[in-house]
């Protein structure tokens, strides 16, 4: 029996609201490592608010008060430890992030600690690159909770779909005692749910006793099979289509759909309530043929609206590849009985997307007859999550370190000599460690801005021409309007196409930023980048030159990709490289 929704009703919308705070609660009794700790975790992620408690006992009390993403916990610390701590939260929370962060690594506590249901569990190192990781440690377990979290939400809109059904649903248990009975059904017995609930079925419905109903229901409860019969029942004035299923908890579930009202609305509304869910949603039998796509399955695969897919083979509706990776999914599905839940990649139109999907058996008699399935496209966030993993290496050991030895040796200098020169390298330092987690907010915050402000772009050029090393070069800068961006991500822009320009026209070249009618340019008069060069130009790690490390106009092209904006390398009036950026917002 199909199932569908009254008229007029609007589906459930799943709320997409993005999370701009990432709240982290930090436990260890040792309140100086804590504070430390709570600044870096702040400085490598801002979406980061990390509070902290010296106890587990006060840690308790803020999670009954607070709302947190995440619990960051030592593991030795008076009266309860780490993995005491985690058993306590793990009875009210448990599925909260929590990752065991401790100076104190054996076996046997990494052990207990994923038995008590720990998330991830991270040894303190002497230097504080370990702040990098466990950043990106408690990032990653907090998007992956939040992901959980929507297939929930998910679930719970097809329970509250259950609800709204035009179908009459009443549930009893093994004592014939109503458990659930929906709005329709209050309607068609006009009776309140409250009403009923825990009352015997017989009494409410003793017209049924000594009639086919009695004997079918009987029937399920006590061979735990389905039935299902078109029968008159005078007691609700009606001829109804009912079928009746054995539940786990050893009772029966009913459904009531009068024979007229289902003839008249149950296929449009269906497909009405189904083609408005924002993922691919299908039924398929056992001999591997569709019986129902909705309509985001026939776009993704660009399935006309007026092929009819029952009975249609996958090999008749998806390329090859797609049609034996589903049928792998069913043929799981048949052989065990139970649902799966898989990230996986489909080839979509020759790329590939990453997809959370689900598939479901349906039963007919104790067998499964069919699958229905839904899958989410998530490739959003598999993306963000290989962006932080390439970037965790760039920094762990190709910035970071060669930076540490040069501020290690510039300290050396400065106890040796009292030089003018010193504090520009001091100044040159800090802007490179400032670039380097910007690095890392850009991959973390993936491709979209979330705030914007006026920048005087003006202003910001110049500062830009100041931070890098321009020798002999010159500047024409004349561009006045304000722009809507974000301020740190623009100034990455213009010193990366500065530097570019330098470091490829040479320590005479003259740089030109300018306006257009809906963004600005920045061009050089240089040589010019060559064409058998300009469509790997802003590929990660391309470079021409030895020196270069080939991620600055790689850079330039995430963010202005995250800004929404256009990127177009052309040639520049006097023969060198012209950068045009469009779709610019002007400040008002």
């Amino acid at each position: 029996m199909e199932r569908t929704l009254a008229t007029g009703d609007t589906p459930v919308a799943e709320s997409e609201q993005a999370v701009e705070t990432f709240r982290v609660l930090h436990v260890d009794d040792e309140p100086d490592l804590s504070e430390l700790a709570s600044i870096y975790l702040e400085r490598a992620d801002d979406r980061f608010v990390v509070e902290t408690a010296t106890s587990a006992s006060i840690a308790l009390d803020k999670l009954s008060e607070e709302q947190f993403d995440c619990v960051i916990s030592d593991y030795e610390m008076p009266g309860c430890n780490g993995i005491e701590f985690l058993g306590l939260v793990r009875e009210q929370y448990s599925d909260l992030p929590f990752i065991l962060f401790t100076g104190k690594g054996t076996e046997e506590i990494a052990s207990d600690a994923i038995s008590a249901g720990v998330t991830d569990y991270l040894q303190k190192q002497a230097s504080t690159d370990q702040y990098s990781v466990l950043a990106n440690t408690v990032s990653n377990a907090i998007e992956h909770y939040q992901s959980n979290q929507t297939v929930q939400q998910r679930n719970q809109q097809l329970q509250a779909v259950i609800k709204r059904v035009t179908d009459a649903i009443v549930e009893v248990d093994a004592d014939w005692q109503f458990t659930l009975v929906n709005p329709q059904a209050e309607a068609l017995y006009d009776m309140d749910e409250e009403d009923l609930l825990g009352r015997d079925f017989w009494e409410v419905f003793d017209g049924a006793l000594d009639t086919r109903f009695e004997a079918e229901y009987r029937q399920v409860m006590d061979t735990r099979e389905p039935t299902s019969f078109v029968e008159h029942f005078s007691q609700l004035n009606g001829t109804f289509d009912i079928e009746a299923y054995p539940m786990d908890n050893g009772g029966i579930a009913f459904y009531f759909t009068k024979v007229s009202e289902k003839l008249q609305k149950r296929t449009k509304q269906l497909q009405d309530i189904i083609d408005t869910v924002e993922g691919a949603v299908w039924i398929r039998n056992a001999e591997y043929e569709y019986v129902y796509m909705n309509q985001y399955h026939r776009d993704l695969f660009g399935i006309p609206d007026d092929v009819d897919v029952a009975g249609k083979q996958f090999a008749d509706l998806l390329p090859a590849e797609v049609a034996a990776q589903f049928r792998e999914n069913d043929d799981k599905v048949y052989e065990t009985g139970e649902p799966i839940e898989i990230e996986e990649i489909v080839m979509i139109d020759d790329e590939p997307r990453d997809y959370l999907t689900r598939i479901t058996p349906l039963f007919e008699n104790g067998s499964v007859y069919a699958t229905c399935g839904i899958a989410t496209d998530i490739t959003g966030q598999k993306t963000r999550e290989r962006q932080l993993d390439q970037f965790t290496g760039i920094v762990s050991h190709d910035l970071r370190n060669p930076l540490n030895v040069a501020t290690g040796r510039l300290e050396l200098a400065t106890d040796e000599c009292d030089s003018e020169h010193l504090e520009h390298i001091y100044r040159a330092h800090n802007r490179m460690a400032d670039l380097i987690d910007d690095l890392l907010t850009l991959a973390r915050d993936g491709s979209v801005i979330a705030e914007t402000t006026a920048v005087d772009l003006d202003s910001l050029i110049n500062g830009c021409w100041t931070n890098v090393a321009t020798a002999d070069a010159s500047l024409v800068a004349d561009i006045e309007r304000p722009v809507q961006a974000d301020e740190s991500r623009l100034k990455q822009v213009f010193e990366n196409l500065i530097r570019n320009a330098i470091e490829h026209g040479g320590n005479d070249v003259t740089v030109t930023v300018g306006a257009l009618a809906d963004g600005f340019y920045v061009e050089d008069d240089g040589p010019g980048i060559p064409s058998d060069a300009q469509q790997d130009i802003f590929e990660a790690g391309y470079s021409t030159t030895e020196d270069g490390t080939g991620f600055g106009l790689s850079i330039v092209k995430q963010i202005v990709d995250a800004h929404g904006w256009s990127l177009r390398l052309t040639e520049g009036a006097m023969g060198g490289a012209r950068f045009e950026i469009t779709g610019v917002k002007f400040a008002a």
